[in-house]
């Protein structure tokens, strides 16, 4: 056995060697509550994004006369809408979006989500 090999006995002594391991300065405590230290860490730009592609996504929902908070919708109907929306949405100039941008669209709807 692995354990016995390395000199583990049993569960006791194997704990043991954990707790030691555990205590090393490679694991420092939160000095911040996590939901602070997430909120410092977030970046500004990418909440900005993640706000104006949501929006932009309710607003093809208020033009569809759908549900708006796409939080409510079941997954086969919010995977619909997201087809339709990525087929549909275009630039305000009426230019299409490049891949990328559809692409990243997804992305932010999945962070969001």
């Amino acid at each position: 056995m692995v354990s016995e090999a390395r000199g583990f006995k049993n569960s006791a002594s194997r704990s043991l060697c954990f707790e030691n391991t555990a205590s090393a300065s490679r694991f420092v405590p939160l000095e911040l509550p996590l939901d602070d230290l997430i909120e410092e860490q977030s970046n500004k730009n990418t909440l900005s994004k993640t706000n104006r592609d949501v929006s932009l996504l309710k607003e093809f929902l208020r033009t569809k006369k759908g549900d708006k908070e796409i939080e409510n919708l079941e997954a086969k109907k919010f995977y619909e809408v997201l087809c339709a929306f990525i087929m549909e949405v275009n630039i305000k100039d009426g230019e299409e979006y490049v891949p990328t941008t559809l692409m990243s669209f997804i992305s932010t709807f999945d962070r969001y989500l």
